[in-house]
C-alpha cells in the first residue's frame, strides 16, 4: 500500500499525541509517588541542581520529541517518500529502546525507575500513533 505524507497531519498528531502523552505522564508521575517513588536524581548537579524531578517534567521530553519526529518525518518525505512510514517506525523503534536506559543512569529508586519506564509507552505510542493517525494517509488508485 503506497502512502502519502501530509506534514500538516504530521504535526497535528505529534503534537497532539506529545500533549496526550505528556498529561499521561504528569498522571503517571503522581500515581509513582503515590506508590512511594521519590523521583530524586543521583547527581542533582547534572541536571542543573535540580534535586527531585517536578510533576510536569513529564511533558517536556514528550514535546520535544514530538517536534523531533515531525523534523525526521519531513526528512524523510524528501528523501524516500515511498518509505517514510517504515523507516521513521524503525527509528522510532531504536529511540525507545535508547531511553529505556536513561532512568537506570540518572535515579537510584528502583520505583522511581519503574514509573519512568512506564511513562515511556505512552509517550512513544501516542506521538508515533498520532502521526500514523493524521499524517500518513492511503494514497489513492490512479
Amino acid at each position: 500500500m503506497s502512502t502519502n505524507v501530509d506534514m500538516k497531519g504530521v504535526a497535528k498528531g505529534a503534537l497532539l499525541g506529545g500533549l496526550g502523552a505528556g498529561v499521561v505522564g504528569i498522571a503517571l508521575y503522581f500515581v509513582g509517588a503515590a506508590l512511594g517513588a521519590d523521583f530524586k536524581l543521583k547527581d542533582p548537579a547534572s541536571m542543573g541542581g535540580v534535586e527531585v524531578m517536578p510533576p510536569y517534567q513529564p511533558l517536556v521530553p514528550c514535546l520535544m520529541a514530538a517536534v523531533a519526529s515531525i523534523i525526521v518525518v519531513a526528512i524523510l518525505k524528501k528523501v524516500a517518500p515511498a518509505r517514510a512510514w517504515n523507516i521513521y517506525v524503525g527509528i522510532a523503534v531504536v529511540v525507545f529502546l535508547l531511553e529505556l536506559y536513561f532512568p537506570f543512569t540518572a535515579f537510584a529508586d528502583l520505583k522511581t525507575i519503574l514509573t519512568l519506564e512506564v511513562m515511556h509507552i505512552p509517550a512513544s505510542l501516542g506521538i508515533v500513533l498520532g502521526i500514523k493517525k493524521f499524517g500518513f494517509v492511503a494514497a489513492s488508485p490512479t
